[in-house]
């Protein structure tokens, strides 16, 4: 179960990966000097047969408009897309498989309720109450079965939105983690240079990011401890698919995170992603301007339950 921007986002169209971040303009991890440092663990080790309570809601658009403006005269609409997929998911868990790293890479679920709506349709069950359902990280996709069966496409694409697996070779806390104890207050950069490592072979897209995580509050101590944390990441350089004579003339997104990590498999762990991604392309065909509007954004949000 990870922190990492929603993979689902690519069946939209969407083309973005290979995070480098810039070292020269990470910010170092800030606090008072005097202030008690804690040291805060975004992955504990999962193990095979650890069972616990998985509800998540999700829920991605996407946007496209082209305009088109013959020489003298007003752009008018030409195209339009709009694309939707929404999910919430409550299930009992358990862990199948775990990748050396500690990683999630296969589970059990036996499905307490979920539900869907895809573009303008209603939201409607996808599984029933009881059903039965496995999934394993495998190579760059997730795959899953149903009551022994692999699952339709129309099931599949809402198990890939409200279920997320563990990278196999680097956990959050390599990401998202502070490489010191941090006082509460603390901030310290997002290790992007590992974010790309992981995402080229995915994708093979280049673009760069730059953030930081802070270290909100604390309660308790020792295996009782448990964070607040919150970050921001905004990209650069991004990858559009936009065919030609398309060029992309600008281009924003920003991711904003958010959770409360337990320092063990105890009590529960929340996790939240709120995304926006806004691009802008021009181009000319037989003298017209050609103009086309991307627009995206996803949101998710993830209790674990421990037991």
């Amino acid at each position: 179960m990870t922190m990492r921007l929603p993979r689902p986002l690519l069946a939209l169209g969407l083309v973005f990966a290979q995070v480098a971040l810039p070292a020269a303009t990470a910010p170092a991890a800030t606090a008072p000097a005097t202030a008690k440092a804690y040291t805060v663990n975004l992955n504990p080790a999962w193990k095979v047969g650890e069972k616990f309570g998985l509800a998540t809601t999700a829920a991605q658009s996407m946007q496209v408009i082209i305009t088109v403006a013959p020489p003298g005269q007003p752009a008018q609409p030409m195209q339009q897309q709009v694309q939707k997929l929404a999910s919430r998911l409550e299930a009992d868990a358990e862990v199948l498989a775990v990748f050396p790293n500690g990683g999630l890479q296969k589970i059990a679920l036996t499905v307490k309720k979920f539900t869907g709506a895809a573009d303008a349709a209603a939201e409607k069950d996808v599984l029933p109450a009881g059903a039965k359902v496995t999934g394993e990280k495998n190579g760059k996709d997730s795959v899953f079965t149903v009551d022994g069966k692999p699952a339709a496409d129309d099931v599949a694409k809402f198990l890939k939105l409200a279920v997320e697996f563990d990278d196999p070779k680097h956990t959050d806390q390599d990401v998202f983690g502070s490489k010191a104890p941090v006082p509460v207050g603390g901030v310290w950069p997002v290790d992007g240079s590992l974010y790309a490592q992981e995402m080229k072979s995915d994708l093979g897209e280049t673009l760069t990011a730059k953030g930081s995580m802070k270290l909100d509050a604390i309660k308790g101590e020792g295996d009782a401890q448990v964070a607040t944390i919150s970050g921001t990441v905004t990209f650069e350089n991004i990858q559009a698919p936009f065919p030609p004579p398309f060029a992309v003339k600008s281009a924003e997104a920003k991711a904003e995170l958010a959770g409360t990590q337990p320092a063990t498999h105890r009590g529960s762990r929340i996790q939240s992603m709120n995304m926006t991604m806004k691009l802008v392309a021009e181009g000319t065909d037989a003298g017209a301007l050609l103009k086309a509007t991307m627009e995206m954004s996803a949101q998710t949000k993830m209790e674990v339950t421990y037991r």
